[in-house]
């Protein structure tokens, strides 16, 4: 028989600890309710958006409901208000919510603010309470669109943003919970 190498035994010791956490967390799922209620797939979700002056809200379609990465896809502005000076354009088109606490945002929003700065924010991540309220709060960093910007405007700028996810427009953000 055999001897293990030193490096072999490594593998296999942390082989035995990773896979089991690994399968335990696969196995979490998420789940978003409203008034005590599971929120069925395939009804309607709305997200908002507070980024660099501007309040962004959107409607989609809530799915995967109930698994590990619950998803809001297909948005539409529903209301967009902004800061005097200040211009939003854009839309985010996925939002991913994990077992594990951690939203993530994609689409792409620019924002104009007072002067001649033009930026794009496409990622917006951030983390929320499990179990709790979809409520998120994060920083996100905007590249500068320099076919509409001056050259004096510094090339990124990375700035707060506040987000939730409810079941209607200006509603309460959904409950969370782990099952």
């Amino acid at each position: 028989m055999k001897q293990m190498t030193s490096g072999a035994a490594l593998l296999c010791v942390i082989a035995a600890v990773v896979l089991p956490a690994t399968a335990a967390y696969a196995h979490k799922v998420l789940t978003l309710e409203s008034a005590g209620i599971t929120a069925p797939d395939g009804s309607p979700a709305h997200a908002g958006l507070v980024i660099d002056g501007c309040t962004i809200y959107s409607e989609g379609t809530l799915t995967r409901n109930g698994t590990s990465r619950v998803l809001i896809s297909a948005w539409t502005n529903t209301l967009v208000q902004c800061e005097e000076e200040h211009q939003e354009s854009g839309t985010v088109t996925v939002a991913q919510l994990s077992a594990g606490g951690k939203a993530r945002f994609k689409g792409k929003i620019e924002v104009t603010r007072p002067g001649p700065c033009e930026y794009v924010y496409t990622q917006f991540r951030a983390n929320f309470n499990v179990p709790g309220q979809t409520i998120f709060l994060g920083f996100t960093a905007g590249k500068l669109n320099s076919r509409t910007s001056s050259e004096t405007c510094e090339s990124t700028n990375t700035t707060f943003f506040l987000g939730d996810a409810s079941p209607e427009l200006f509603g309460e953000a959904f409950e969370d919970s782990l099952a």
